[in-house]
């Protein structure tokens, strides 16, 4: 499930959804986030399931089931494809 800032805040137990920002530099851009095409005013979108199990790994990135997880979805975008790891 894809979502929005406002759903991500609620997640991450934010007063504000503008603070999902400050997030980034924490997640893996193209997994747990990305931009969506049309310029400054489409904003991002969220992959809801993985922040989800990323916080329950504690936020980090480098658990083995959350990098296990990233490449399952990874591999769900294009099974052909040679996975990127972390």
């Amino acid at each position: 499930m894809i979502g929005t800032k406002h759903e991500v805040a609620k997640i991450l137990s934010l007063g504000n959804p503008d603070s999902v920002k400050h997030y980034h530099k924490r997640w893996i851009d193209g997994i747990h986030f990305y931009k969506c095409p049309g310029g400054r005013q489409s904003g991002y979108r969220y992959n809801i399931p993985l922040i989800e199990h990323w916080l329950q790994c504690h936020q980090d990135l480098n658990n083995s089931d959350h990098v296990r997880a990233m490449a399952a979805y990874q591999k769900s975008l294009n099974p052909k494809k040679k996975l990127i790891t972390h």
